[in-house]
């Protein structure tokens, strides 16, 4: 999978507003970046530990759940986002795989208990 580092994601919000009045249309639009942030595996433990860098998250577990999830995959000795995790990641020529913090949020509800329970009825 080719990964072109020397690419920056650019992600803007936008507001648009239309005005109208008997033969003009006006429209008003307002774009803004929003800044994302890009987390190792390292920093994605130590937030899912709650800032301590002891406790049952690593940056191994984290690679680890991440392909469990479908999100990366590690053929060639090197860590690479798949075409489902790369809405979330980005490469770093320093870092390497650096994924957005909303992963974060992916990896409690996967890792949540109550999503596996199912009851027969």
């Amino acid at each position: 999978m080719a990964q072109n580092s020397h690419l920056q994601q650019l992600h803007f919000a936008s507001r648009i507003e239309v005005f109208e009045q008997p033969g003009i249309t006006k429209v008003k639009v307002e774009l803004r970046r929003v800044h994302l942030e890009y987390l190792i595996p390292t920093d994605i433990a130590i937030r899912l530990n709650g800032g301590s860098t002891r406790g049952k998250w690593t940056s191994q577990r984290v690679n680890q759940k991440l392909a469990k999830m479908g999100y990366q995959t590690k053929p060639y000795g090197e860590w690479q986002y798949t075409d489902i995790g790369k809405q979330f990641a980005c490469f770093d020529r320093k870092e390497g795989l650096k994924w957005h913090s909303k992963v974060i949020d992916l990896i409690i509800e996967d890792d949540s208990p109550f999503q596996q329970l199912s009851l027969a009825v």
